[in-house]
């Protein structure tokens, strides 16, 4: 009887083991794919700024392209006079 009791507490600690092992295991993924989708979102939100930088930088560039031109045929219509 004695060791039928000592045999349960082994089975009973080996599977509170188990349990929390099982637990930490779960409580990892669930961190990992928290921060993996963060992230992405971090990620996807830098990819979103840079696209909006390149558009600003796009349109200074035409503004210039323009003032240029503009300025190239000032100059030439004073030449022509």
């Amino acid at each position: 009887q004695h060791a039928d009791k000592r045999k349960l507490m082994e089975v009973t600690a080996k599977a509170h083991d188990l349990e929390l092992r099982d637990a930490e295991r779960r409580h990892d993924t669930e961190m990992r794919t928290h921060t993996q989708a963060n992230d992405t979102v971090v990620i996807t939100q830098t990819q979103l700024e840079i696209e909006h930088i390149k558009g600003q930088f796009a349109l200074l560039l035409a503004q210039i392209s323009n003032a240029a031109t503009k300025e190239a045929s000032s100059e030439t219509t004073e030449r022509a006079i």
